[in-house]
């Protein structure tokens, strides 16, 4: 999305960035986030990667943090050769 208004407070976004993150609303087509829930779309990046990366993150972080217990310092072989996670 593109930022409309900003908070008291919040230094990292101003009125016009491309952001995207994960939060309630997220896909309508106004929604009111945290800004600690949203991040800069990176340089280069069009709408849809910015819109399919939170979720492949959260897929992710799923599967190796809240399913397998991955902790830091230990190691996982992930091969998988296609789709938004793999």
């Amino acid at each position: 999305g593109v930022v409309t208004e900003v908070g008291p407070g919040v230094t990292h976004l101003s009125v016009g960035d491309r952001v995207m993150g994960v939060f309630e609303g997220a896909y309508g087509p106004v929604a009111i986030a945290d800004a600690r829930m949203v991040a800069p779309v990176p340089r280069g990046w069009d709408t849809r990667e910015a819109a399919a990366m939170p979720a492949a993150f959260l897929t992710a972080w799923y599967g190796l943090v809240e399913l397998a217990g991955l902790r830091a310092g230990e190691r996982v072989l992930i091969h998988a050769a296609t789709g938004g996670v793999g």
